[in-house]
């Protein structure tokens, strides 16, 4: 093809139709096992990213920043597997994943804080910067 808008399309149309059949093959712990692997990766970047941050603030033991590690690893599995498995639906997907929000650990949530604070220049050297 000559076009590469159309051989973009051609070629997500095509992985929509792979996706839909091998969803319709597995059944439904086969599908969450299959996605949870091949999310694992990104994950556990993403999550010793986050812990990290929690890391930074001197706040939490060592003990203590591997439950957390758990609690948002588990978490962001889980979805990862609704953003993979409802990717081709996308109003499925932002309805399952705005629910899913509402669960999120608080240890992820002071995380991203902390990541926003770092981000605005208000964090440095893990100790938040108040403005007088």
């Amino acid at each position: 093809m000559t076009d590469a808008t159309q051989a973009t399309l051609l070629k997500y149309q095509a992985d929509k139709q792979l996706q839909a059949a091998l969803m319709q093959t597995l059944t439904g712990q086969q599908k969450v096992q299959y996605l949870t692997v091949i999310g694992t990766p990104d994950v556990m970047a993403k999550a010793d990213e986050k812990v990290q941050l929690l890391r930074e603030s001197g706040e939490y033991t060592e003990q203590e920043l591997a439950q957390k590690q758990k609690d948002i690893f588990y978490y962001l599995i889980t979805e990862k597997v609704v953003y993979l498995r409802d990717k081709y639906d996308i109003a499925k997907q932002k309805d399952n994943i705005h629910r899913l929000k509402q669960t999120a650990p608080s240890s992820l949530k002071e995380s991203e804080s902390r990541e926003k604070l770092k981000a605005s220049g208000k964090i440095d050297k893990g100790e938040v910067k108040w403005q007088h």
